[in-house]
């Protein structure tokens, strides 16, 4: 005895099963240039941060260089004026004295350009 078996109402056939995709838009065939875009927008946002970095530390370094020649000016007034108008003690001469030339400042101005250009 043979038994067939009727397809029930519900239940799809191998034709309906099977969703045929238009020529040339196979996933493999999208998934490098979604990778690519990925890539591409990934390394876009690096960039962006990196130079957001980048201009905070030139403005930093700006600042600090205008900070550091109010101090100078200021040193170069006072040695200019006339002793009863000079308002600075040994103590704070000394102090922007060596905040001037003890080369500190110049090192970390010269790492940063060594290790950036």
């Amino acid at each position: 005895m043979t038994t067939t078996t009727i397809p029930s109402k519900n239940v799809p056939t191998v034709d309906q099963t099977i969703k045929k995709e238009p020529v040339g838009t196979s996933r493999t065939a999208k998934e490098p240039n979604l990778e690519k875009e990925i890539l591409k927008n990934q390394q876009k946002r690096d960039e962006t941060s990196k130079n957001h970095l980048h201009y905070a530390f030139v403005c930093f370094i700006w600042v600090g260089f205008s900070l550091l020649a109010l101090v100078f000016m200021i040193r170069v007034i006072h040695f200019i004026l006339p002793s009863p108008f000079q308002w600075l003690d040994a103590t704070q001469i000394q102090g922007i004295d060596k905040l001037i030339f003890s080369g500190a400042i110049g090192g970390f101005v010269g790492r940063y350009f060594k290790r950036f250009y």
